[in-house]
């Protein structure tokens, strides 16, 4: 792969981690505040960049065995900013996972909260309905004889 062609994919792939990076702080605020419905959108908005950074990341892969002196880089100024720009990407996708992971934990504990939430009010609904079988609640606060003998 040539130089021009390794700078254009490094490029392109920076471009798409920029807006997965984008989407993914929309999504932990989205999940930090509760509006599912927005994460859901943000899912799936996030697809089609996801299967562009695939495509690019599978392009790149051809490239790691080339002998890096066969590119034909213009400048080592120039191969010296294509690879700055590759290692900014990295360090972003390396934070990039962390918001998914950190994301993912937030979720698992509000699920637990809502499991906790609905096991709570089972049991409650349970304790009333017993309740209810052996007539100690009517639905009308019981009776109690208050009349003075």
């Amino acid at each position: 792969m040539d130089a021009h062609e390794l700078s254009h994919l490094i490029r392109t792939r920076h471009l798409i981690v920029s807006e997965l990076m984008e989407l993914s702080e929309a999504q932990l605020a989205a999940v930090q505040s509760g509006h599912m419905n927005e994460l859901m959108q943000l899912l799936s908005r996030k697809q089609g960049p996801l299967a562009r950074l695939a495509a690019v990341s599978t392009q790149l892969e051809q490239a790691i065995g080339d002998n890096p002196e066969d590119r034909g880089w213009s400048s080592v100024e120039t191969r010296n900013q294509v690879r700055s720009q590759h290692e900014a990407t990295e360090q972003e996708l390396i934070n990039l996972m962390q918001i998914e992971n950190q994301c993912e934990q937030l979720l698992k504990m509000s699920r637990d909260r809502i499991e906790e939430q609905i096991l709570r009010g089972d049991g409650i609904k349970k304790a009333t309905l017993s309740y209810e079988k052996t007539g100690q609640l009517d639905g009308r606060g019981g009776s109690l004889d208050l009349s003075s003998q």
